[in-house]
């Protein structure tokens, strides 16, 4: 019969590993936040405070795409940690 690609076996174990090897660097590795990184992060903070996709004037935010920033900001929500929310982000 035909696999479906998407539900393969080695390719959930790759991503499962990848996972984890994100995972070990983001938790042994030394970091600066950097570049538009502080950016994006304040959107997250932003948005899970309920201030919504807005800059650090609360003007809407209409440049920096809101992947990250969500992603960021659930991160935070689950560590409590910006930094690391955005290691894992």
């Amino acid at each position: 019969g035909t696999r479906s690609f998407l539900v393969h076996p080695a390719l959930i174990g790759l991503v499962l590993a990848a996972a984890l090897v994100r995972i070990a660097i983001t938790l042994v590795l030394p970091r600066v936040i950097k570049f538009d990184e502080s950016a994006y992060l304040m959107l997250g903070y932003n948005l899970v405070n309920g201030s919504g996709y807005t800059t650090t004037q609360m003007y809407p935010e209409t440049h920096h795409p809101p992947l990250y920033p969500i992603i960021s900001g659930i991160f935070f929500l689950l560590l409590g940690d910006w930094e690391q929310a955005s290691n894992l982000a």
